[in-house]
């Protein structure tokens, strides 16, 4: 029963991760064929910044409400309620730390003016790393096709977001406001979705104080994993402009998107790790790491080289 739980889970949230694919690779191609390529580049670099800032937002709080979570179930409202004022809390001091330092951003930018929207960006990691809480929250309790739909309506919203600001012909450079109306649309949703956990739950300061411990524990690691993707866009665009960053995010966006892949794997199996480590079950443990290890594996080869030889074809078939 299990295994069979586990695989629906893995197929539907590889279908997700899919849709994540094709739908970042689909609001390129919109913004390069609608606007321009420094447009595109304005916005892979202010989504540079996003996930950089954001993870310092989110502090890892969202690992801490999926370790709690996945083995404590008498606890799980409290474990969500106190997770979304932890991270509420750390983003606010990191949010408007950045806001005060906003200028110091400018050496990404060409243009002055692109400095100022980051006022846009800011609200929008609010709502994202409030967001993770609740995603964490609902992958502890293994609702994976319910986390898999939230997952792909970001980007759905995203998508739908754009054609509307392309269709009131706003300015080009505020789209990047994308960002700002999937992650509080998606939030409504979720708040909807967990509200009677939001019913049962108090705020508890040992709780807050676990979150905290965990979450910077994990910080580091997160940063480095998350922010390792952006890294490159961030460097084009301090040595060179928006119209070259926007020429080379479309092979950021396939490998970035790749690089997601194991985060599927990792989704899925984590609550199942978590419940044997603190069965002390040391046997199940091994034999789930080693069964996501392999998965991994069996996945990751066969799509790394398809990916390799349909790369220069895409390139082809969308005119690059």
């Amino acid at each position: 029963m299990l295994s069979s739980k586990i695989k629906k889970d893995t197929l539907v949230n590889l279908i997700s991760f899919a849709f994540f694919g094709l739908s970042g690779l689909l609001i390129n191609f919109i913004i390069a064929h609608y606007y321009s390529a420094e447009t595109l580049g304005l916005f892979n670099i202010y989504y540079a910044i996003f996930i950089f800032i954001s993870q310092f937002a989110g502090a890892g709080i969202h690992l801490s409400v999926l370790k709690n979570t996945s083995h404590d179930k008498n606890e799980e409202h409290y474990i969500l309620i106190n997770g979304i004022f932890a991270v509420s809390f750390n983003a606010f001091f990191y949010l408007t730390t950045a806001f005060f330092l906003r200028n110091y951003f400018n050496i990404f930018f060409t243009n002055q003016s692109y400095v100022d929207l980051i006022i846009i960006i800011l609200p929008a990691i609010f709502f994202y790393v409030i967001n993770k809480v609740f995603l964490a929250y609902i992958n502890a309790k293994k609702q994976m096709v319910h986390y898999a739909i939230f997952y792909s309506l970001r980007f759905f919203l995203m998508i739908v977001a754009l054609f509307v600001l392309i269709s009131l012909k706003v300015e080009p450079k505020y789209c990047i406001s994308i960002f700002l109306v999937a992650e509080f649309l998606l939030f409504i949703f979720l708040v909807l979705y967990t509200r009677k956990s939001f019913k049962k739950g108090k705020l508890s300061k040992s709780w807050i104080i676990v979150h905290f411990q965990h979450g910077y524990k994990s910080a580091i690691g997160s940063v480095l994993i998350d922010v390792n993707t952006r890294v490159d866009v961030l460097m084009l665009g301090f040595f060179t402009n928006e119209k070259m960053v926007g020429i080379y995010s479309f092979a950021s966006m396939l490998i970035d998107g790749f690089n997601q892949l194991p985060i599927v794997f990792r989704t899925i199996v984590n609550p199942y790790i978590t419940e044997k480590y603190f069965s002390h079950d040391t046997v199940g443990l091994r034999k789930q790491i080693c069964w996501g290890r392999n998965l991994t594996y069996k996945l990751l080869l066969p799509l790394g080289v398809l990916a390799i030889i349909l790369y220069p074809v895409m390139l082809k078939v969308l005119g690059f």
